[in-house]
């Protein structure tokens, strides 16, 4: 009896609809990229073999970055320069 191969596959086209990750017969990946161009990104999944079914799922984050600092970490530290010097300038208008 032939075996059949049961494959799930997973791959990524960019934009310029150039394949930027691929890999064969997996049963989990982690892959982060980033969307530096814009356009369509396409995640792609090939169920090829099994007569059963495939349950596929998929995470994603999203995250945004200002001046190169994860957003949330910059707004952390600019509200915790804005207590600061909000303190300062309390106790020096104080001090009289």
């Amino acid at each position: 009896m032939e075996k059949t191969r049961i494959s799930w596959d997973f791959w990524v086209t960019f934009p310029n609809e150039t394949i930027k990750i691929s890999y064969g017969n997996v049963g989990s990946v982690s892959y982060d990229f980033v969307c530096d161009v814009g356009g369509e990104y396409t995640l792609h999944f090939a169920n090829v073999g099994p007569s059963e079914d495939v349950l596929v799922s998929l995470n994603y984050d999203v995250g945004h970055y200002i001046l190169g600092i994860p957003q949330t970490l910059f707004l952390t530290i600019t509200i915790a320069v804005v207590c600061v010097f909000a303190i300062a300038v309390f106790v020096l208008t104080g001090k009289r």
